[in-house]
């Protein structure tokens, strides 16, 4: 995951927990120790899977600023 710190610098973080209800959907919650602003999400293919057992694509997200 790409984080912005206060200074308008970009850092990455490695999560220290994943959150997923292990029901069958490809929803998981990224769980994170810092205040700092999420810009960019990724996640690698294979770990969780939708309701047909199909296993996640690799994705990667720009998280958008409101």
């Amino acid at each position: 995951m790409t984080l912005q710190q206060p200074d308008g610098s970009l850092s990455e973080v490695v999560l220290f927990a994943l959150g997923d209800l292990d029901d069958g959907d490809n929803n998981h919650e990224r769980c994170l120790d810092t205040a700092d602003t999420p810009v960019f999400v990724s996640f690698p293919a294979g770990y969780l899977s939708n309701p047909n057992n199909d296993l996640n694509p690799a994705t990667t997200i720009q998280i958008a600023q409101y």
